[in-house]
């Protein structure tokens, strides 16, 4: 209906809509094991944190 460019359009949406995924899931992946610590769910060394308030795995 809209040529072959609307394919690659579609493609690239596709591929920032993967990349924002993949971002957030990494950012999750400290901050779900901090809450949890916090709430008392998992051990105390799931939540240290950095200076800034990161959580940090040493």
């Amino acid at each position: 209906m809209f040529g072959g460019w609307a394919g690659n359009v579609v493609a690239a949406g596709a591929v920032v809509a993967a990349f924002g995924a993949l971002n957030g899931w990494v950012l999750l992946q400290g901050q779900i094991p901090l809450a949890a610590s916090k709430d008392g769910l998992f051990p105390k060394a799931f939540g240290r944190t950095t200076g800034n308030g990161t959580p940090c795995s040493a």
